[in-house]
């Protein structure tokens, strides 16, 4: 439990806010952003991230739509990524490497890079994707 608080907390602190986020019933946050995001994808993206090289992550937006090998990932953030620039997809409690490979204003189309390729039946609609 105090892992996922700190998690959290650090997710908080970074300026990413949740929505709908309840925690043992106790800890709500407050309603800042459109998007709903379950505190376990958050949780284990920063957990992830805190393992892999201590780095911080931001959301980005989450996956809307898979067609083919093409991830369509709808954006919140006012500056869409670059084409090339890569970014990673919350499986579970396992994080995939993507590559942009169409930016739109809205959404982007991304593939999984040839090492995280195992993950495409993992990745599902709604999953956070973090920059």
């Amino acid at each position: 439990m105090k892992k996922v608080y700190r998690a959290l907390m650090a997710v908080v602190a970074s300026g990413i806010l949740l929505t709908g986020c309840k925690i043992n019933q106790h800890l709500y946050m407050n309603i800042t952003d459109t998007t709903e995001y379950s505190w376990r994808e958050v949780a284990a993206a920063d957990v992830a991230g805190a393992s892999e090289k201590k780095k911080s992550y931001t959301i980005v937006g989450k996956v809307v739509d898979i067609k083919g090998q093409d991830i369509v990932v709808g954006l919140k953030i006012k500056n869409p990524p670059a084409m090339g620039e890569k970014l990673m997809v919350v499986i579970g409690k396992k994080m995939a490497k993507m590559e942009v490979t169409y930016p739109m204003m809205t959404v982007i189309k991304c593939r999984l890079v040839a090492s995280d390729r195992k993950y495409r039946g993992d990745v599902r609609k709604g999953a956070a994707v973090l920059r």
